[in-house]
């Protein structure tokens, strides 16, 4: 006669049993794998914490009060009725035929349910983010995105972002341009070799600047971005 007890022990399968001889099998996801065994009949009370493998066995009846926390599989084995008082949290295999308990079917539909909500409140948040960035697109640009599987929203952003950096510089009036505030040591050395000094007949000294200024300035970086 199979003994339970002993092919748990042997097969080193964690289990308890209470004083009243009830045995429990593992935890979530545990796995009790009976399959091809000699057995033929399970003890009353009976609780795995995870799925129940007895496809192939010999049994007949399953014990009063059987609990299984994952899946059950019947497959290839005499067993036509089921009791009243089993609880299964998984399906149940049965002759070539799946079964799901209702507390399974319940959970899916729950989560079912679950994710339909989440898809709908992602789809909403998707269209707000959508409407936002198109008003900001529409800002920078004066005209609406037109969004396409070559167009999407990082290309937007990209676009508007550069818009952002272009309107950063100043508009510089017409001619005015932008220098260091302090002189490059390439703008101090055009000066010195453009200083065009005369002297009118009274021996006076004429140093003119605006040679000095224009060669300054054109020695003077160009930034980029600006005039």
């Amino acid at each position: 006669m199979f003994d339970l007890i002993s092919h748990l022990t042997e097969k080193g399968i964690q289990h308890t049993v209470s004083d009243n001889g009830h045995i429990t099998v593992g935890s979530w996801p545990g796995y009790l794998d009976l399959r091809g065994t000699p057995i033929t009949a399970l003890p009353d009370n009976l609780s795995v914490g995870g799925d129940l493998d007895l496809s192939g066995t010999g049994i007949t009846t399953l014990p009063d009060g059987l609990t299984v926390g994952g899946w059950l599989d019947l497959r290839d084995t005499p067993i036509t009725v089921l009791p009243d008082n089993l609880s299964v949290g998984g399906w149940i295999y049965l002759r070539g035929k799946g079964y799901y308990s209702q507390e399974y079917v319940s959970t899916l539909l729950s989560r079912i349910a679950e994710l339909e909500a989440s898809e709908i409140k992602l789809i909403e948040e998707r269209d707000h983010a959508e409407d936002a960035l198109s008003d900001m697109f529409e800002a920078a640009t004066g005209e609406r995105p037109a969004w396409s599987n070559w167009f999407g929203f990082r290309d937007a952003v990209d676009v508007v972002a550069n818009r952002h950096d272009e309107s950063n510089y100043p508009e510089i009036p017409e001619g005015c341009v932008v220098v260091p505030l302090v002189p490059t040591t390439e703008m101090i050395a055009a000066a010195m070799d453009s200083i065009d000094v005369t002297f009118d007949d009274d021996d006076y000294i004429f140093v003119h600047h605006d040679n000095i200024y224009a060669a300054m300035l054109a020695a003077a970086p160009k930034l980029d971005g600006c005039k």
